[in-house]
Parts: C-alpha cells; sequence; structure tokens
C-alpha cells in the first residue's frame, strides 16, 4: 500500500508530452534543471521514477535516452556508470564546451588559423606578449598554446 502512495502521489505531478512521449515533471525542479521527488532518501525525479516502475538502480547513474532533465519517463531512462553518463553527454554535445576544440569550442577566442599564426610567429622569434596584445587574450594562454599545452590538435 505505501509504494502505491508514492507512485500516485509522483503521477500526480507529472504533465504528458503528447508529441515527444516525455512526462514532464511539473512539481518542485532543482537549480541544475532536474525534478525533485522525496523517495528511498533519494530526491531527484527521474531516479524516483526508475525505482518506481523499473527497479533498483544498484549505484548507477540514471540517464535520459531523450535528453530532457525533467523528464521522468521510465521508458526513456537507462541505468550507466560514471563513464557511461561522460560518454553520453560527450556525444550529445552537453559536456563542458559541448565536447568540442579549438573554434568549435563555445568560449574560443581564437581559431585554428590564428594558433598557426601564433605558433609561427614564436617560432620567428616574436614575444608571447606581443601575440597576446594581437589577438586579444592573456600571455598566458599563447604560453599553452606554444608550449603545446592548448590546442593540441593544431600544428
Amino acid at each position: 500500500m505505501l509504494i502505491e502512495n508514492k507512485i500516485r502521489r509522483f503521477l500526480s505531478q507529472i504533465e504528458p508530452d503528447f508529441f515527444g512521449g516525455c512526462w514532464l515533471w511539473s512539481g518542485a525542479i532543482h537549480r541544475c534543471g532536474y525534478g525533485t521527488f522525496s523517495h528511498n532518501g533519494g530526491s531527484l525525479a527521474h531516479r524516483a521514477s526508475y525505482q518506481l516502475f523499473k527497479g533498483e538502480t544498484k549505484g548507477l547513474h540514471v540517464l535520459h535516452k531523450c535528453d530532457v532533465k525533467c523528464c521522468v519517463n521510465p521508458n526513456h531512462l537507462f541505468l550507466g556508470t560514471n563513464a557511461d553518463n561522460v560518454a553520453d553527454k560527450v556525444a550529445k554535445g552537453r559536456a563542458r564546451g559541448g565536447g568540442r576544440k579549438g573554434s568549435l569550442h563555445h568560449a574560443s577566442k581564437l581559431g585554428e588559423i590564428e594558433i598557426s599564426a601564433i605558433k609561427a610567429a614564436c617560432l620567428a622569434g616574436e614575444t608571447q606578449q606581443s601575440q597576446a596584445d594581437r589577438f586579444g587574450v592573456s600571455q598566458s594562454t599563447i604560453n599553452e598554446i606554444v608550449k603545446g599545452k592548448a590546442w593540441k590538435h593544431v600544428k
């Protein structure tokens, strides 16, 4: 009877998305975008959904097939390790920087052409500071480029 009450309480806080098939959480939302629901000491609604409708998580992450943080449809959820979670984020472009390198990175101020020019100029004897001033970045950024610690993929 207790589990039935939890399921009833859980289902009262979802709104179905008839087009995408998601069960959108209408209850409290954590600042990171996931729904919250008190269940078995856990507070994330998608974890509670997995436990209520599919079974125990056995210490694994609960991942979304649909990639909608507030979705709690158990058919959109699957278990994975931390490595699976990271790989899923990178594959879906949600990793920090979207898992993208170089000019495709969201915070990039430089492109591959500029990096090649910086490396060539410093190799020819220009100072790192002159290149930093030229491209509007810090000298330490230029140093990371020249040493090959940043932009490793550009020769």
